[in-house]
């Protein structure tokens, strides 16, 4: 978990940073770079899937100013696609609490990922020195290809929009609470909203919807008017204390879940069907470890379980954050990383589906494990009825990741599978390894503290292209850099196999 930790470390690396704070910002720049690719070779590890060799997005890798680099090393991206297909990533550059106007990188491509832009700094047009970012980074596209990159600086998130595809922006410093490790967002075409999913200030896991079809139009997100506490966290653990327990109090409260402990909330999804909102996060139940609380407005909430996720330890189901996907039949998803137990330790990606919004389950499907020893970061997207795509980075050494000793000559490589009956009792998978030994030793999932190698920070994501249907990926590898070690973003596309729309 991420909690205390984080926040004391950040504050450090924030101190670190203002050494940087006050060089002269860069024009954004929004023209193609030609990218180039690289000598890496996917591999095909089960099934017919093909992607090309991964490319690096121009001056991921370099090392330098704050206001021109993304202060490497660079990692945690997340990528989204307009309706009108281009295609956004973005990772955060660094802690700046106080002195910086422009917020963490976004690259943008309007080719489907053959070639991306320079890096694109959203200027703030508040006065200098007023808006903050850096501590985390989570975008979203609604309808009208507004894109709205909000930056997370523990303490508030501020929030930039554009209509413009990256020439020109709106922001705020403060659009809502958000307290701690992380904020997600997502967009609901149902009723034209952005919907927010934060661990908040209010004591436990919180929500936020900002309608888009007011006076205001986009700006509404600036500042999220509706804000609701979805999953109260026990009084006692509602200042950190109860961090590392397992036993803080009660687990429900009038049928509401109440969380004995710090924790994250996953990714959301929404259901293109209804347009219920699913937040997953993680629980302390055995058999139902991870609770997906269920909105249509963002004020009033349902609650529901994963069958078969969890076996009541703290921290069991979100080594990782769990992560939702729902299909084009209305079908969700939850994908996890869990060590089941046993006398070996094995951290395996599994994935449960549920036809009738969480009430009943198929699963859990145990994905990683026929590949991997351990693995961890999942990431999932769906696309028509039963087809998704599932990614984890994976080692064949088992144990935890976060141990030297036993991680001390592990190799990772980046997995992707794809399924195209993921709603059946036995999915099947198609599996291809995008990046063979990216990453060697060992990857923290336990966020600032600790000292496991953190230099790919959290996650990393997968998406279909909204015109093809193919796969995207975006990803964190390992590079030297005049002998020193960077870290460079990636991305790769699906060549050949399974159209993940049809």
């Amino acid at each position: 978990m991420k909690s205390l930790a984080a926040l004391l470390a950040a504050v450090a690396i924030a101190s670190l940073s203002l050494a940087n704070a006050h060089a002269a910002p860069a024009a954004p720049s929004s023209s193609a770079a030609t990218t180039t690719t690289s000598s890496i070779h996917p591999v095909t590890v089960r099934g017919n899937i093909r992607f090309g060799s991964p490319i690096e997005l121009p001056k991921s890798s370099e090392v330098g100013s704050a206001a021109t680099t993304c202060y490497n090393p660079c990692g945690e991206p997340s990528m989204v696609q307009a309706p009108n297909g281009t295609m956004y990533i973005s990772t955060p550059r660094t802690l700046l609490v106080c002195c910086n106007s422009q917020a963490s990188p976004v690259w943008k491509s309007t080719d489907g990922g053959a070639t991306w832009s320079n890096p694109i700094f959203p200027t703030s047009t508040l006065p200098r020195g007023s808006a903050a970012s850096g501590g985390d980074t989570e975008m979203a596209v609604d309808s009208n290809n507004t894109l709205y990159e909000g930056d997370l600086w523990l303490g508030n998130d501020s929030m930039f929009i554009t209509s413009d595809a990256g020439k020109t922006w709106t922001s705020s410093a403060f659009s809502h609470d958000v307290a701690d490790d992380r904020e997600w967002l997502v967009y609901n075409p149902h009723d034209n909203a952005l919907y927010g999913w934060y661990d908040g200030l209010k004591g436990g896991l919180e929500a936020i919807r900002a309608p888009l079809d007011t006076p205001l139009g986009s700006n509404a997100a600036l500042v999220s008017p509706e804000e609701r506490l979805a999953v109260p966290a026990d009084p006692n653990c509602a200042s950190l204390v109860c961090e590392g327990k397992q036993d803080g109090g009660p687990n429900e409260v009038n049928g509401v879940p109440v969380l004995n402990e710090t924790e994250s909330p996953g990714i959301p999804a929404v259901d293109p069907k209804t347009g219920t909102v699913y937040f997953p996060f993680g629980y302390q139940v055995a058999g139902k470890g991870i609770g997906i609380a269920e909105t249509t407005d963002g004020l009033n909430f349902s609650y529901q379980f994963v069958k078969g996720a969890g076996h009541g330890h703290v921290g069991d189901v979100d080594n990782d954050f769990p992560v939702a996907a729902v299909d084009g039949k209305g079908t969700l998803y939850v994908a996890w990383i869990e060590n089941k137990g046993g006398q070996e330790p094995a951290f395996h990606l599994y994935l449960s589906a549920s036809k009738d919004q969480g009430k009943t389950w198929t699963g859990p499907t145990d994905v990683s494990g026929p590949i991997s020893k351990t693995a961890v970061f999942p990431t999932l997207a769906a696309g028509s009825g039963g087809r998704v795509v599932v990614g984890w980075y994976g080692t064949n050494i088992a144990g935890n990741n976060n141990s030297k000793k036993i991680m001390k000559n592990a190799q990772w490589n980046t997995y992707v599978a794809e399924s195209i009956n993921a709603d059946s009792k036995r999915p099947s998978f198609a599996v291809e390894n995008i990046d063979p030994h990216f990453h060697s030793g060992t990857i923290s999932t336990g966020g600032l503290g600790g000292s496991a190698d953190r230099s790919l920070l959290d996650f990393f994501t997968v998406g279909i292209d909204n015109k093809t249907g193919a796969a995207d990926i975006t990803y964190v590898r390992d590079k030297l850099v005049d002998n020193k070690k960077v870290t460079a973003i990636m991305f790769a596309k699906q060549t050949g196999g399974y159209n993940l729309l049809k």
